[in-house]
Parts: structure tokens; sequence; C-alpha cells
């Protein structure tokens, strides 16, 4: 399909994340570190509202449209 991809890594055989840079190891890291032992957040949720326009859409001044309903009739 004409798309470009990039490996950015690779399933190894060990209980760790390995970061290399270049081919050298930069870190390890655990994966329960990112994983079980991962901080947990309990924030607070409100109640979300959706945006309510201040005119109606027939009362939208939307300009001339003329040339469209022209182009489309």
């Amino acid at each position: 399909m004409g798309l470009d991809a990039v490996t950015v890594g690779r399933v190894i055989g060990e209980n760790t994340m390995r970061v290399l840079h270049h081919g050298i190891a930069v870190a390890e890291i655990p994966n329960e570190a990112l994983t079980d032992d991962a901080p947990l957040y309990n924030r607070e949720v409100g109640e979300w509202t959706a945006p309510v326009p201040k005119q109606k859409p027939g009362a939208l001044q939307l300009g001339n449209q003329e040339p469209i309903q022209r182009r489309f009739p």
C-alpha cells in the first residue's frame, strides 16, 4: 500500500524491557515495574455535558449560500 514502516522493537524471551541506543543497552526495566508496580491514580471524574449552541441552527448567520446552492441543486 506504499506505507512506510520501521521496526521499533522486538519481543525477547526475558521478563525485561531493554532499551538500546545505537546497539548499547541504556536501560533495563523489569516488566513488573511497567505493569503491576506502576502507580494507580484515582481521580475524581465529573459529569460531562455537551456544549449547547446559544443560537438555533436556523438563526446562525452562515453567509451567502447561493454559490453552494447553485453548484449542488
